[in-house]
């Protein structure tokens, strides 16, 4: 859907039309899921995509069973884990348009602290702990993300090399919000899953229909709770 509706330069711009209520769902939503059948009934799914674990997902990618998946950059070390010294990297979502290829930010690994703690110093102390610039860099390195904390640094994990390395590769690149984030209203994450989960167990008229359904319901129902005030 961003690629194809909402990234910048995308063909067949939704983006304002989802942010404030108007998404022709039964047209513009349609669209978007024919291109899911589309590809399952061309066999571009695995035949387990709705029974896969996420370690069976990382492993398959590492032995080269599935072509790639849409995951972010943790799950390349995952796959190393399980495949020692694959031979995998990472690519920004394609453009269906003009416009240059996405990666999506999402909330990364993040840390807070309850606000009606009962253990407020300890939890602070914690946090002081974890933000250090040399234990930012060990749980960094546990999932090959890249650490927000100034000072540190890292130049020798995997994952973060094979970033670095599109980063040089392709000279356009856009950086944007996760999707649902940005133009669904909140509460959208697991509706969403679910109506892909439905085009790919039937990927023909009816389960595209009935995905179109249910998320034009739930996207209606949650924008006028979220906007009612």
């Amino acid at each position: 859907m961003p690629a194809m509706q909402t990234d910048t330069g995308c063909d067949n711009y939704q983006g304002d039309n989802l942010q404030n209520g108007t998404y022709d769902w039964d047209v513009e939503g349609t669209k978007v899921l024919e291109k899911l059948a589309d590809w399952v009934a061309k066999g571009y799914v695995n035949e387990n995509a709705l029974t896969a674990t996420t370690e069976e997902m990382q492993t398959a990618l590492g032995e080269g069973t599935c072509a790639f998946v849409f995951r972010a950059s943790q799950n390349i070390t995952a796959a190393r884990s399980y495949v020692p010294d694959c031979n995998v990297g990472i690519i920004p979502i394609p453009n269906d348009g003009k416009g240059a290829p996405t990666y999506k930010i999402g909330e990364g690994c993040t840390f807070g602290i309850w606000k009606d703690t009962k253990n407020a110093d300890a939890a602070k102390a914690w946090l002081e702990y974890v933000t250090r610039a040399e234990i930012c860099v060990k749980l960094a390195n546990l999932d090959g993300s890249i650490p927000a904390i100034k000072g540190a640094n890292i130049d020798d994990n995997y994952a973060i090399q094979c970033y670095k390395a599109s980063q040089d590769a392709i000279a356009d690149i856009n950086y944007d919000n996760v999707f649902d984030r940005k133009y669904f209203p909140s509460g959208m994450w697991g509706i969403m899953g679910a109506a892909v989960n439905t085009v790919i167990d039937n990927p023909t008229a009816d389960g595209v229909a009935e995905a179109v359904e249910e998320l034009k319901t739930n996207y209606t129902d949650l924008y006028e709770q979220q906007h009612s005030n």
